[in-house]
């Protein structure tokens, strides 16, 4: 089968609507300098997959069910701040590595391993992209303490495509929080 390969896939917790657009809020003072990532955007990436045959899609899809009987109900943010460095091309929500996100985070690599794809290599950073740098002059903000649980709407397998002009984030296949409630 064919790579699909304009797909840039990777799986990933999505928060409810409320808590995305309240981290928007908050972020909006310390985005100078940053192209604002789009609220809807929000997102925390357990896993960048990249192209994937449609059989690894399908298989990762089929396994979503169980990886999302590990889903944390809400993620503490601890900090907005630029990533992955102090002067870094994102400005971000640093996300606690809590015991119940590290753990679907390992599932979800122990799954890709599973389907010949390669677990993350790097060490897990959770945190959600709010800003991209916009390649002018800028003065990276000092790190911002804040104290905010961003409640989990879904866990997804997604992928980037330009929709209509804007690049949003699709998913090829996802869970809702409540649905995995049921399941367990």
């Amino acid at each position: 089968m064919a790579a699909l390969a304009s797909r840039r896939a990777f799986v990933a917790l999505f928060p409810e609507a409320r808590d995305a657009r309240r981290l928007a809020r908050r972020a909006a003072p310390r985005l100078a300098g940053y192209r604002p990532v789009p609220w809807l955007n929000y997102h925390l990436t357990l896993a960048w997959i990249g192209p994937l045959e449609e059989a690894q899609c399908e298989c990762l899809a089929a396994c979503l069910p169980d990886l999302a009987r590990l889903l944390p109900k809400a993620v503490a943010v601890r900090a907005i701040a630029p990533f992955p460095h102090p002067g870094g091309p994102l400005l971000a929500a640093e996300i606690a590595c809590e015991e119940a996100l590290c753990e679907l985070h390992e599932a979800v690599g122990a799954r890709l391993a599973q389907y010949g794809l390669a677990p993350p290599a790097r060490p897990f950073r959770p945190h959600v992209t709010l800003g991209r740098a916009d390649g002018g002059a800028r003065r990276p903000p000092a790190p911002s303490p804040c104290r905010l649980r961003l409640a989990v709407a879904a866990l997804g397998l997604y992928h980037g495509r330009t929709e209509n002009g804007e690049y949003r984030y699709v998913p090829l296949a996802k869970i809702a929080a409540r649905a995995a409630d049921r399941s367990g």
